[in-house]
């Protein structure tokens, strides 16, 4: 009998999400992830590609009219590798709840989806909050932290130019550790209670987490997807291949010294992309308050001039014909420029749910209880970090 209810169950599931159901609950929550470039060829341990270190510069050159053409050349390459990382969002049903489909289908279909609909929107969120982490899951540094017990304040640190903190980064319900300081032991474990928009933390009671050490997300440290940060970094290592030994593979930053977000600013991070590595952007993203902050800045300016306002009260907002994607998992102080079709996201499961296992829903072996199960393989990645560059070391303004 209780396969038969298990059928039953996994066929409602099936039925209530077919795959344009599934990626469009994914896209509600994820205001970049769902932007992205997909690259559905990464299998095996790893996808390998062709990525540019410059140009062939030694087979061009001028020349006499009888004299010898340049030597040829060709471009520099090396082999970079998108390396899939697992992420998977587990949603638990009991038997008992199992049970009630027999009498109560109703209610039965009325919690599973809500339970399987919210869970697709939570884990398309943490995927969208990744591409604005470098790999590390870190969501917090010790620099930034303060306070004692089970209340915290978490500040953005301009002066470093770290991560810092992202509030929507840290939500009730998350496990988080704090770990020891160049062991990486992990020290404690536990999550917030309530997550305040003005960069208040309050932990579960009871809590022990230490605000002299790094914060990461529990037992993920370095399995996170290799986002923005990752790329535009100037000593990281992206697509398996280390900056410090490859130099032109450096990504773009420029310090804005605890400055408001200006025109000027953006005009000097596009033409830094110019400069530096012949590239332009089509796309910038920042979170709501600095774009609130520029609006704040540049509005008046632009009032009467018909025709030339930068930004449009739409759904969509642009700057100098690119468009401005507005995402709150973005860091505090940092503004990034880049050209989309560079950002990649390399997928070999796109994030939906598991059927291989023969269907959606499956027994855990030894407890009364399934699961339905949300996973994807995939990571963050591009063929040229000179398609980006990262304006941060912005003056952070009050986030509500």
């Amino acid at each position: 009998m209780a396969i038969k209810w298990n059928d039953e169950a996994d066929a409602l599931a099936k039925r209530a999400y077919p795959t344009d159901v599934v990626e469009s609950l994914v896209n509600t929550t994820a205001d970049t992830y769902k932007k992205l470039t997909k690259n559905m060829k990464l299998e095996g341990e790893g996808e390998y590609l062709p990525v540019k270190l410059y140009g062939n510069e030694s087979g061009q050159g001028n020349y006499d009219e009888d004299g010898l053409l340049p030597t040829g050349g060709s471009q520099t390459t090396k082999q970079g590798k998108a390396t899939p990382k697992q992420f998977a969002h587990v949603i638990q049903f009991t038997g008992l709840s199992l049970k009630m489909l027999a009498s109560k289908r109703a209610a039965f279909a009325s919690s599973m989806m809500f339970q399987i609909e919210e869970g697709l929107k939570d884990g398309a969120k943490e995927l969208n909050a990744q591409a604005y982490r470098d790999g590390t899951n870190l969501l917090a540094a010790a620099a930034n932290l303060t306070g004692s017990g089970t209340s915290f304040t978490v500040a953005c640190d301009v002066t470093t130019n770290a991560i810092g903190f992202i509030p929507t980064h840290f939500r009730p319900g998350m496990l988080i550790a704090d770990l020891t300081t160049g062991t990486g032991t992990v020290e404690s474990v536990t999550y917030p209670s309530s997550v305040n928009g003005a960069a208040t933390i309050t932990l579960a009671t009871g809590a022990t987490l230490n605000a002299t050490e790094d914060w990461y997300r529990a037992g993920e440290k370095d399995k996170g997807f290799a986002g923005l940060p990752n790329i535009t970094g100037t000593s990281t290592t992206t697509m398996n291949l280390a900056k410090g030994t490859y130099p032109t593979w450096a990504g773009l930053e420029i310090d804005a010294g605890i400055t408001n977000l200006s025109e000027s600013m953006l005009l000097k991070g596009k033409g830094y992309m110019k400069i530096a590595k012949g590239t332009k952007p089509n796309c910038l993203v920042s979170n709501d308050s600095q774009f609130r902050s520029y609006m704040t800045d540049t509005t008046p300016q632009v009032r009467y001039e018909a025709g030339k306002r930068d930004a449009t009260p739409d759904v969509k907002y642009y700057w100098n014909s690119m468009e401005w994607i507005v995402d709150s998992d973005c860091g505090l102080n940092e503004v990034y420029l880049f050209d989309k079709s560079q950002f990649l996201l390399f997928e070999n499961v796109p994030f939906g749910l598991d059927e291989s296992h023969g269907g959606i829903l499956r027994f855990v072996d030894g407890y009364d209880k399934f699961v339905a199960i949300a996973k994807t393989y995939a990571n963050y990645g591009t063929q040229n970090t000179g398609a980006f560059v990262r304006i941060t070391g912005l003056n952070v303004p009050a986030i509500i």
